[in-house]
Formats: C-alpha cells, structure tokens, sequence
C-alpha cells in the first residue's frame, strides 16, 4: 500500500511536528496537501502513532541541534553486531593520547624556557640601570636583590624545562612506540584486537540474523492475516459481495492462519537457538574485552606515573635552592640602612665633605711653567726644548674668536691640568673640527726633534715651582659616583692625552663638574671618567 505524506510544521522547531500518512487510494486522495521534507539534522526523539480511518499520524518532536555522537552510541549495547568497534578505537585514541600528551609537556617546556629568557634580559636591562643610575648604597644593593633573584630563577626554570623533556618527554615517546606498533592502515595492536572480536560475534551474529528473518516473515504473516480477516468481515457486511468472493476469502484467511503458526514455530526456534548460545557468546567477546581493559589499565597507570613526574618537575616548592632564593632574597632587603646611606652621601656630596676655603695667594709670573721629558742632570751637554709656553688668557682672548679649551694648543698649564707625565714632541696649532680658522697667539713655540729636562745639582727643576714634580704625578681621576648632568657633544673630538675623553658629535655622556678656568669639565663616558673642552658640549 502507497502512502502519501504531508506535516503540518509549528512556527517554532522546539515544538512538536505533526506527519501524517494517507492512503493514495483513499477517498481524501484529492486533497491538496503541501509536502514538506525534514532537515536531515533533525532529530526525532519522540515517536507516537495514532490510528484512524484514513491516517496515521505520527507526532515528532524537532530538535534543532544534533546530539553528540559519543551519546548517540552510549544507548547501543556492546553485544550488539559490530558495537565492539568503540573498544578498538580506544586502544586507537591511546596513541594519539600519547602524542598529545607530549605535546603538552613540550609547549610547557617551551614556555619555561621563554619565561627564563626573559628573566635575563629584564635582570641586565635594570642591572645597566642601576650602574647608571642615580641609586646608591644599601638601597642600591637591595634593587640588586631583585635581580639576583631573577638571575637565580632564571636557572631554575630553565633546569625545569630541560628536565621536563628529557625526563618525561623521552619516557612518553618510547612507552607510545614500544606498546602501538603502526602499520599502513592502523595499529596491529587494533587489528587484532577488531579480528578477536569479529571471530567471537560471527557464529552469534549468525543466530541472530536467522531470527530476524524469522521475525520479519512471522510479522509480515499476522499482517497478511489481519488485512484478509478484516476484507472478509467487510464482505460479510455487504450485500453486494458474491457468495463466492466471500468463500475465497474466507480459504484465503485459513491458510494465512497456517502460516502464521508455522512462521511463529521457526520464529521461536530461531529465538531460542540464539538464547542458548548467549552464554559462550558473552564469554568469547568478554575474554577479548578484558585484554582491551588491561591494555587501557596499563595506558593509565603510565599517564598516572608521567604526570606524578610532570609534578615533580614543576614543583619548586619542594627544591632546596628555590627556598634559599627567597631566603636570601629578603634578608638583602632587610640589610638595607637608610641612616647608613644618608651619612655616605653627606661625606661625599654634602655637608661633610672637606672644602680648601679660599685663601690669600701671591701674583706670579706669567711664564714658570716648562714640561719637561726627563730629568738629566744639570750641566748637560744636551740641547734645551721648551714645549710648551704659558700665556695670558686674556691675550689670547684678543687675537682669537674662540677660547682656548676648543683647540689642540697645548701649553704648559694645560698639559699640567690633565696628564703632567704626558710628552709633546711638537706642539703645533690645529684648528678645532667645528672653526675653519684661528688667530694664533702672539708668542709662538719652538718646534724641534731634541726634547730634554734639565735639572739643577740636587735635581730640581729650575724653571718650575719647587712643588710642581710632586704635582706632575698626580694624574688620577676619581669617580665618585655622583649623578651629574647629561650633555650632547656638538663636534667631534679626539682624545690628546690619556685622561682625555674622546667622542663624536651627536654623543651623549655625562658633566659632573663645571668648567674650570681654563675651560676644562670634568665628564663621565662609557663608565670612564675624563677631561673634555666645555664649549665642545650642549646641557640637555
């Protein structure tokens, strides 16, 4: 019999959808009926038939949304044909569980050893702060303590991450290659778990399907059986029947009686041939059930063991070396004196520190400085240079446009201001980078090859002050530390002595004292501190 289907659809798909199923030869056949067809997501839930005349009608209740497939196959049973499949994939997944897990362990140790980089680089860009910087003293020490720290964590977390994979990681690859062998297809370990399976179901899933046939000809029987008997009662009730229309269904209803006892004798047949193979059936599939758990127990004991020693490796509350970082950590902090720091700045840069109070000093000559390169005895045969000639600043000032700390002129009192010990072999006037001319003073120095110092009989000097070879030793610059003001150098200049500082134009470095009288400031540069022309730089 052909059926002819329509639904009537709900306005929302969270209702209920009604289907009904006509009969083509009906006498309703001539309605017009819209079809509709169901999205092949909907699921239907909720079934339920309601006999009538003419229809069947079947209620469905629409869900939008398709349900999880793993809670689709939670509702078939392990015993049915081919259910065993979700036991193989298990041993399948425990490969890919493996590989997943050494991904988490490696994307871990990655982060560990990132974290300890940048650690570092963030311990030396404050640790150049601070050797830069303004801070001092103890407090200075106790910033050093957070980098310390860092550096000594910095150590820790990169141990982390080699032992992470060189404990574990290691250990889950070889466990994963030495208990699933792969092959083109699959992993042996599931085709032989699939063809244990396939053997132990295959006499039952035979039983079975022999019932289903016998099941199927027994329902299609009674049904044959229903449809004659009610076509012979509707005979009966009709007079316009032939007698021998009534016989004939009458013989026909007979033998689908006989039929149906006969296909309900094979229906009960088959049914109890598969219950009394029920017992081995379960036993075989059971036995191959139990290798799958105990392959899957020893997958989660392993796991169970790898992630005991991913711990082990994580936790740093339990290392020794971890608790002593903090330990000392804090007890550098708690070293910090501010009164001890307070004292240190005010011997060094405030009220404590010493003062050569201005007193009252004799004119001298202008001319009493003479460098001198060694110190022979007085009475020499040897030749006299003289290298250097001291002049008047303000002599100076009137025959040049520029003062004479931006030149390379060197005199006498220049050279006893920055490097006494140094030695001029020519002294010879060269223009400063950023002027194209000077005008020359108006005394003039001798050039020659023969540089000699000369001494009197007890080896003074004779030209010079009695205290002045004391004086040419000492050629030490301290750094004291102090902070300073930034400057940016304005030309390009070369050091002409060792206590020099040398830069280029663009540079920036640090003034800590004001220009003396010749012109000279006292800079830090590099971490070296120097002497520099003050007309050379710029303040910030």
């Amino acid at each position: 019999m052909k059926f002819a289907v329509s639904i009537f659809v709900p306005e929302s798909f969270n209702q209920s959808a009604t289907v009904f199923y006509r009969p083509l030869d009906s006498p309703l056949s001539n309605l017009n009926l819209q079809p509709f067809f169901i999205h092949e997501t909907f699921q239907f839930s909720y079934l339920k038939f309601l006999w009538t005349d003419y229809f069947i009608r079947l209620t469905v209740s629409c869900n939008m949304s398709v349900m999880d497939e793993y809670n689709n196959q939670a509702s078939e049973s392990f015993w049915e044909i081919g259910k065993y499949n979700r036991s193989v994939k298990r041993i399948e997944n425990g490969s890919k569980l493996c590989d997943s897990l050494r991904q988490l362990i490696e994307t871990r140790s990655d982060i560990e050893k990132s974290y300890a980089k940048q650690l570092s680089q963030w311990s030396r860009k404050w640790n150049d702060f601070l050797e830069k910087g303004p801070e001092y003293g103890t407090t200075q020490t106790a910033w050093r303590s957070v980098l310390t720290e860092a550096d000594k964590l910095c150590e820790l977390h990169t141990e982390v991450a080699e032992r992470l994979m060189t404990q574990v990681y290691l250990q889950v690859k070889q466990w994963n290659k030495d208990n699933y062998h792969r092959t083109m297809m699959n992993f042996r370990e599931c085709k032989d778990k699939e063809d244990n399976f396939r053997r132990a179901q295959k006499p039952w899933m035979k039983r079975y399907n022999k019932l289903m046939v016998a099941k199927k000809e027994y329902h299609s029987a009674c049904k044959q059986e229903r449809s004659t008997a009610n076509q012979e009662n509707n005979a009966k009730g009709d007079p316009s029947v032939p007698v021998d229309q009534v016989k004939k269904l009458g013989e026909k209803l007979t033998k689908c009686k006989g039929e149906v006892e006969a296909s309900r004798d094979k229906y009960k047949a088959a049914l109890h041939d598969l219950n009394s193979y029920n017992p081995k059936y379960i036993e075989e599939m059971t036995f191959v059930f139990n290798e799958c758990q105990e392959m899957e127990r020893r997958r989660l004991t392993f796991f169970k063991q790898m992630l005991f020693e991913i711990h082990q490796c994580l936790d740093l509350s339990q290392n020794q070396r971890f608790a002593e970082i903090y330990r000392q950590f804090y007890q550098e902090i708690n070293c910090g004196d501010c009164e001890k720091d307070l004292r240190w700045w005010s011997n060094i840069y405030g009220a404590g520190m010493s003062m050569n109070w201005p007193e009252f000093v004799e004119y001298s000559p202008e001319l009493h400085n003479i460098t001198k390169t060694k110190k022979p005895t007085f009475g020499s045969n040897e030749g006299i240079t003289i290298t250097g000639i001291k002049h008047n600043r303000e002599s100076y000032a009137a025959n040049s446009d520029h003062p004479p700390a931006g030149s390379n002129y060197q005199n006498a009192e220049t050279a006893d201001n920055h490097n006494p010990d140094s030695i001029y072999s020519s002294s010879t006037y060269v223009a400063p980078p950023p002027y194209s001319s000077i005008t020359a003073p108006t005394t003039t120095t001798t050039t020659t090859t023969t540089t000699t110092d000369i001494k009197d009989a007890d080896g003074r000097n004779p030209f010079g002050d009695p205290d002045s070879d004391d004086w040419l030793d000492d050629t030490t610059l301290v750094d004291d530390n102090r902070p300073g003001v930034p400057v940016r150098a304005l030309y390009d200049y070369s050091a002409t002595a060792p206590d020099e500082l040398t830069f280029k134009a663009g540079e920036m470095f640090t003034k800590l004292s004001d220009p003396d009288e010749l012109g000279w400031c006292k800079g830090r540069k590099d971490g070296r501190v120097g002497l520099y022309p003050a007309t050379y730089v710029e303040p910030l």
